[in-house]
């Protein structure tokens, strides 16, 4: 973690330390966390109906980025991890 631009060694600092760098980041992040959704609103705002369009079908892809099987193999995948698992819980 960094603090005003410099790197911090967690394990030489003191619990209070360490909780007073935590609650700085944090509050970095909720600050810069707003600018960056106010950004990210504008760039949606002003984007043309092609590049929704691209964006969109973007966000699909990454969805699901493997061909759909139509045989059903994420099916018999699924019960495979189940069956792995099914020991571990408890009867």
């Amino acid at each position: 973690m960094k603090d005003s631009g410099r790197d911090i060694d967690f394990t030489e600092t003191s619990p209070d330390d360490r909780h007073r760098a935590a609650r700085s980041w944090l509050e970095t992040w909720r600050v810069t966390g707003a600018l960056l959704h106010e950004v990210r609103l504008k760039a949606l705002a002003c984007m043309g109906e092609d590049e929704a369009r691209q964006a969109t079908l973007d966000l699909f892809a990454m969805w699901r980025p493997a061909a759909v099987d139509p045989e059903g193999s994420e099916l018999v995948e699924q019960q495979r991890v189940f069956k792995r698992a099914a020991p571990a819980w408890p009867r």
